[in-house]
């Protein structure tokens, strides 16, 4: 199988993984073939893309990185904003993808966004840890980060606050939310400056990018055509699968004149 945006899905493909909705609800089963009017509704629910199955890819099986009862109780406890569950939570993930025989990096959570901020977060936490794992982290280091991960969004976007998230997670967490923490005023530079002093801040970005930018495919041109000039000028080397992701999302684009400029602009990024 293989993950394919929406934009790219043609009359005739086979579904190669269900898609569920935010409850785990099947939508659509594995092995239906597509028709123009479900490739539609598919898009219109807000979807990035779907795993097809083809001749090249047949015989390659795609696992969920952590259970699907585990992401749901994530999202869940970051709904009712239970910090000290949310930690338990982060414990979990840190343990399923450590006894994980494989790992898929591939963090599209094919569910609707009614709920985005709160599954992002956890996609962002699971790459985050597997980011982690690579860089040689301890289990308590992955915990930290896997917390930070959950908690990225929470000063921006809800009510808790900073003495809620240090009290939980303690103070190293509680540095690196904030340092992703976009404040209502602020300057790009320092912003970015400052994530770049802090490793758990700048692996929790760079999956925070990576998972933001997956999740592109599906918004409007306009916003795409942002999107990507941001991550041009900003945060190409924060994760080395940026370029190639950015290069995607650049073909994707419509609108020729700026695809080219654009194309010239990524290729010193990507490797030939």
């Amino acid at each position: 199988m293989r993950f394919v945006p929406i934009e790219r899905v043609e009359h005739g493909m086979m579904l190669a993984k269900s898609i569920y909705d935010y409850e785990t609800r099947t939508l659509l089963r594995e092995g239906k073939l597509l028709s123009d009017e479900i490739i539609v509704r598919v898009r219109e629910r807000g979807y990035p893309g779907i795993y097809i199955e083809d001749e090249l890819t047949k015989d390659v099986v795609i696992q969920d990185a952590i259970t699907a009862e585990l992401r749901n109780h994530a999202v869940e406890a970051l709904q009712e904003l239970d910090l000290e569950e949310a930690v338990n939570v982060a414990e979990s993930i840190v343990k399923q993808l450590m006894e994980a025989k494989t790992i898929s990096l591939d963090m599209l959570d094919l569910r609707t966004f009614d709920d985005y901020t709160f599954r992002h977060s956890v996609n962002v936490a699971v790459l985050s840890v597997v980011i982690g794992m690579g860089m040689g982290y301890t289990n308590e280091e992955l915990v930290d980060l896997c917390s930070a991960a959950v908690f990225h969004d929470l000063l921006e976007d809800t009510d808790a606050s900073e003495q809620e998230i240090v009290e939980i997670g303690g103070e190293d967490v509680l540095k690196a939310v904030k340092l992703v923490t976009k404040e209502k005023e602020y300057c790009m530079e320092t912003y970015i400056a400052g994530i770049q002093t802090n490793s758990m801040a700048y692996a929790v970005k760079g999956a925070d990018r990576l998972h933001n930018l997956q999740s592109a495919f599906c918004a409007n041109e306009k916003f795409r055509k942002k999107y990507i000039r941001e991550t041009l000028d900003w945060y190409m080397k924060f994760r080395p699968e940026i370029p190639e992701v950015v290069a995607e999302l650049i073909e994707s684009l419509s609108d020729d004149e700026e695809k080219e400029k654009f194309r010239a602009e990524i290729e010193h990024f990507v490797e030939k």
